[in-house]
This record gives C-alpha cells, structure tokens and sequence, in this order.
C-alpha cells in the first residue's frame, strides 16, 4: 500500500480550508489561521501559528488586503499561493487597512472571492496544481498523483452543482433588493442578481451614525428592501433595529463558515431563500 504523504498546509481562513480538504491525501496536514467563529480582521498570529508557516509546504492565502493582519512570511521553501493574483484580480495588499476597508464590498474591490463560486471554480484547478507540486516533492506515488485528480474533479463538479443550485433557487428574485451588515456579499449578489441597496457598517468596527442610519431606512424605502442580513461574527442589535423599522424580515448570512465551503455555501442559499420567501406587509 501506498505511504500516506506527509504535507503541511496553512490556510489563513476557514472557506480556503473548506476548499482543500476534499483535496488532500491522507498523511496531510491542514492548519487554519484564523480560527472559526474569529474575524480576519483584528486577528494577532499566535507563536504556533509562526511556527506552522514556518514548517509548511504550501501556504494559501486570499490577497486583496484579506490578510493584512497575518503574517505572510512563510519559509523560504513553501509555496505560496495567492487566490486575488493567482485569478488576475487587483491586488490590494500594499495599501493600507483603512483605504482597504473602505473600497471593501463595492464590487471589484470586494476582497470575498470565496463567496463567488464563478470564481472559486477558476481557483480549484490551480490550488490542486500546487498540491500536485508539493505532493510530488514530497515524494508521493503515481497513484496519489491520480487520486488527487479524480478528487478535483470531483469537488469541481459540487461546486458546479452549487452553482446551478443557486441560479435556479435565486432566479425568482432577480433584482430584489436587500441591506447587509458588512461588505462582504456584492460578488455573490451580482452573480445571481440581487441588489445590496445599502451596508450597515460599511467600514470594519466603525458603528453606524444616525446619519448613516437615516440613509439606510431612506434606500430601504426606495428600493423596496425584502431583507435583512447580519453575520454571526458581528453585533446584530442594528441589524435588528434597522429590519423591525423597515418591517423586512432579519437572516444571518456567515462569510467566514466553519471550515466547510460547501456547507457554508449552501446555508447561505438557503437563508436567503427563506428570507427572501417571507412575506411581509405593505
């Protein structure tokens, strides 16, 4: 039989996480640095998470500014694999965290490419090139080589599947207007044709002002807002608040999941369904 294959892997956040496991071969060694249920932002690297980057073989990272508190050095002889300059979009790494949090969510700018299973399908062939890399490097057989293939195949043909799922689901809402707590969500919304009339904290860990709260309920009213979204990794009271004013429905959309992609990916689509679904006065 063959020897499992000894690799490790760092990830900076649980949806990369998600994506990987189905891919790995058994002897792997998959490390998460930003925990599930955690936030990216604000996130100060542990010792063991210095030392995990710096045993690694192959570290994936999100780019974009995702990252912008971690510690991107990993050693010398790992592989690095970048999501935002591997699929050719802008990086935003050299600007600095407040630029990035106020360009975060408006369109080409949202770093949460993960969300957007377009882009997650482009992403899977290049993230099982570099396993291919590393597991050959380590010395893995002909028949793990084939396996990993038949493995993205395989993931490749769920994420599709999602996909279709979430057009065909959606489709009766195209153009629907909702309010999301935080800028996470316009690639998801402009892939299956939802509209995000207004972001309750459109800047990471600044509170809303009255202002910016009148101007909520004012797009909310205009654009005939069928929904309310918060996150479970944030502070829902507003979100409440702004749903009850507007009458809408209140749902909680998780950008970051617990390390499954596909699951998170699929609670998400029904939650907004389900939102999207009830009826409300006026």
């Amino acid at each position: 039989p063959a020897q499992p294959t000894s690799i490790h892997i760092v990830v900076s956040i649980p949806p990369l996480a998600g994506l990987l496991r189905p891919l790995l071969p058994e002897g792997a060694t998959l490390h998460t640095l930003v925990e599930p249920g955690r936030s990216p932002h604000g996130y100060e690297p542990a010792p063991s998470d210095i030392a995990m980057l710096g045993q690694a073989d192959l570290v994936v990272f999100v780019g974009m500014g995702v990252e912008s508190s971690l510690p991107i050095s990993a050693r010398s002889g790992a592989e690095v694999l970048v999501m935002a300059e591997t699929l050719g979009l802008a990086s935003r790494e050299a600007d600095d965290h407040a630029d990035h949090d106020h360009a975060h969510g408006t369109g080409e700018a949202d770093p949460h490419l993960w969300l957007d299973p377009g882009l997650v399908e482009r992403f899977i062939p290049h993230l099982a090139d570099h396993l291919h890399s590393v597991m050959q490097q380590a010395g893995a057989e002909a028949a793990d080589l084939d396996a990993l293939r038949s493995r993205e195949a395989d993931l490749l043909a769920r994420v599709r599947a999602l996909d279709a799922d979430s057009r065909e689901r959606l489709r009766p809402f195209a153009g629907t207007a909702i309010i999301t707590h935080h800028p996470a969500w316009s690639r998801l919304a402009s892939r299956y044709d939802l509209e995000i009339a207004a972001i309750i904290q459109p800047v990471e860990g600044a509170e809303p002002t009255p202002g910016h709260i009148a101007d909520i309920l004012a797009a909310a009213r205009e654009h005939r807002v069928r929904g309310v979204f918060t996150e479970p990794q944030l502070d829902a009271r507003i979100a409440e608040r702004i749903a009850s004013q507007i009458e809408a429905p209140l749902g909680t959309l998780d950008p970051l999941g617990r390390g499954d992609w596909e699951a998170m990916m699929r609670a998400n689509l029904d939650e907004l369904v389900r939102v999207l679904t009830t009826k409300t006065d006026g």
